[in-house]
């Protein structure tokens, strides 16, 4: 390998070790809600419908970037979910790491107990 081919390659890997981490999120408010933000800390993550009456605030959506760790994604829907003021946040589909396809869009909806 000639020495600038072993620069070029090395960025690459550092690259993708940097993004390796990378998650990307953001959420939308359903419009009328509107309410002062919670602590992510207090935000619950389920994954089935829960008994307990609930009203949907917002919708909150998380991509994630070559890979991650399931609880670096939890974390971002309970962020996204909390600026929004929500008590838990009901996740619908885990985002899949895109390797040499196109990356799969979590999704879930910010809720508030009734």
């Amino acid at each position: 390998m000639k020495p600038r081919d072993t620069v070029t390659y090395s960025i690459l890997v550092l690259m993708t070790i940097l993004l390796a981490g990378c998650v990307i999120s953001g959420g939308n408010r359903v419009p009328g809600t509107s309410f002062a933000p919670t602590s992510p800390d207090h935000v619950q993550v389920l994954y089935q419908e829960p008994s307990r009456s609930y009203q949907v605030i917002g919708f909150v959506s998380v991509d994630r970037a070559i890979v991650g760790r399931d609880r670096v994604i939890e974390r971002k829907f309970r962020t996204v979910a909390a600026t929004m003021g929500a008590d838990a946040v009901l996740i619908d589909m885990m985002p899949k790491a895109a390797y040499f396809g196109a990356p799969v869009q979590g999704k879930a909806k910010a809720i508030r107990w009734k």
